[in-house]
């Protein structure tokens, strides 16, 4: 590597030419802005800082690190780390400077006893996994020692301000017995039930501390039979011009996920209820670019006129 190249921490001074950096190497569908960035790295209060730097060279940077490890308290984290994001300019590769800025976050990360290191997925994440993940990629997460997952995993999109989602010839129960509706201030001990046996990881804890945050109700519908809560999916749409991804997906977007039921009612076109109950409700909104972000689920979310919009690949290494 160049002993030339100089390291500097991340901070608001050099946000503007970190976007410029990232939108320059990355695909379009991945284009950030400085507010992006400075709500997802700069502020995160997960940001892992002896772990987080740019590198230098001719008074401008090259490449790029950020990592991260939780403050949240879930059994699932615990002693892991996040590599949120790493990138050298397209003209600096080759020789050796993204070893070495892995190497050294590294070791930082190993002094404060984490056992596993996650490629991108934290909280704040810009990346579920390696983006758009080529062989070039792959081999050099390999040789740095990380495990890849076999499939790969999707964002998937679509405009439903246009889609009819009484046409399509989806199995659908209709049955009265159960209610999509948004969630009340009087549900939330009855989720706390749900969560807890359904889905008691980061599902839970992301649910739940939006709902201390004073979450939108709109923005969290619930599946119920009579007062019992047997799923549930969180909905969002903005009508900002400005916000973190209108640059993406234009004025008005949405988003939908994370979803689910409860495993005694799987199997009964649940799933597919709560999904065109949410999207109606999505469209009802004024939504109209829709993000599904982290799935496998091509074909359960094609059924909605969803295709894939932006590709990952999982990977991890055990330190």
């Amino acid at each position: 590597m160049d002993n030339k190249v100089l390291l500097d921490s991340w901070n608001e001074n050099n946000v503007a030419e970190i976007a410029e950096l990232w939108n320059r190497n990355f695909p379009k569908t991945q284009h950030v802005s400085n507010s992006m960035l400075m709500h997802r790295i700069v502020n995160d209060s997960d940001l892992f800082v002896p772990g987080t730097f740019v590198c230098i060279k001719g008074g401008k940077i090259i490449g790029f690190i950020a990592t991260k490890i939780s403050n949240n308290s879930l059994p699932e984290y615990q002693r892991t780390a996040w590599l949120s994001t790493l990138l050298v300019d397209e003209p600096y590769r080759h020789n050796g400077l993204g070893s070495f800025m892995y190497n050294r976050a590294e070791t930082e990360i190993k002094s404060m006893g984490i056992k596993t290191l996650i490629v991108a997925g934290e909280m704040k994440s810009f990346f579920s996994g390696i983006p758009e993940p080529s062989q070039e990629s792959k081999m050099f997460f390999s040789k740095l020692g990380f495990e890849l997952n076999d499939i790969n995993h999707y964002d998937l999109t679509a405009d439903i301000s246009t889609i009819d989602f009484d046409n399509f010839s989806v199995k659908i129960n209709h049955t009265e017995e159960f209610v999509t509706r948004p969630m009340t201030t009087r549900d939330i001990p009855e989720m706390e039930r749900f969560f807890d046996k359904e889905f008691p990881g980061r599902w839970k804890f992301e649910i739940m501390q939006d709902v201390k945050n004073g979450v939108n109700f709109n923005h969290v519908l619930l599946l119920c039979r009579g007062k019992v809560v047997c799923g549930f999916c969180k909905v969002y749409v903005s009508h900002s011009e400005n916000d973190m991804f209108s640059t993406q997906l234009g004025s008005n977007w949405g988003s939908l996920g994370p979803i689910g039921i409860s495993e005694d009612v799987r199997g009964m076109g649940l799933g597919n209820r709560i999904l065109c109950d949410s999207l109606k409700h999505l469209k009802a909104l004024g939504a109209h670019n829709v993000n599904i972000d982290w799935t496998i689920l091509k074909d359960f979310y094609g059924q909605f006129g969803f295709t894939p919009w932006r590709t990952y690949l999982g990977a991890y290494k055990e330190l």
